[in-house]
């Protein structure tokens, strides 16, 4: 098993960098494996998870120094004393209890943005979680984003291994 991490930028709708997600990518046999249901894909997860909290506690001084945030997809939505700068990421904007951060995925986006709805489902989102996140393929929809209240985007940047994060800087 073969575990690779990438930090994607999240950034402000000005392109400032807010934080990374620590994206984890696990592959057997050279295949990317997709986690479901089951022993073994709760095995994965534990093992994603620990290793995913041996990184981060490698790079905890930059986070802190930097202001940053690492949100992770994955967890049980534990603190740490020591990683303040953790947040748990729900990919569906139906499970924000016990999650800071809520992404809408980028179909999503693209599907409801221009419609007369899409601030109002922000608005209401965010009663839950203040933190949205809209995944963005260019500048286009900015201004409607920054009237709905986003919080950051992601797509702006490609993703860089996580061992590098330093270099978004």
């Amino acid at each position: 098993m073969k575990i690779e991490h990438w930090a994607v930028p999240i950034t402000s709708l000005d392109g400032m960098l807010l934080g990374v997600e620590l994206e984890t990518r696990v592959l057997i046999n050279g295949c990317r494996v997709l986690m479901g249901a089951g022993k073994e894909s709760e095995y994965i997860r534990h093992v994603v998870y620990q290793n995913q909290l041996r990184m981060i506690q490698g790079k905890a001084a930059w986070f802190k120094e930097k202001g940053l945030l690492c949100v992770l997809s994955t967890g049980t939505g534990t603190r740490y004393d020591d990683l303040p700068f953790i947040r748990y990421m729900a990919a569906e904007p139906l499970l924000t209890d016990g999650y800071d951060v809520v992404r809408l995925n980028r179909r999503f986006t693209e599907e409801h943005i221009e419609r007369l709805i899409f601030p109002v489902l922000i608005k209401n989102i965010m009663q839950y979680c203040d933190k949205v996140i809209v995944q963005v393929t260019g500048y286009n929809n900015h201004r409607i984003l920054r009237e709905s209240g986003i919080w950051a985007v992601q797509g702006e940047y490609r993703p860089i291994r996580f061992e590098q994060c330093e270099q978004l800087l």
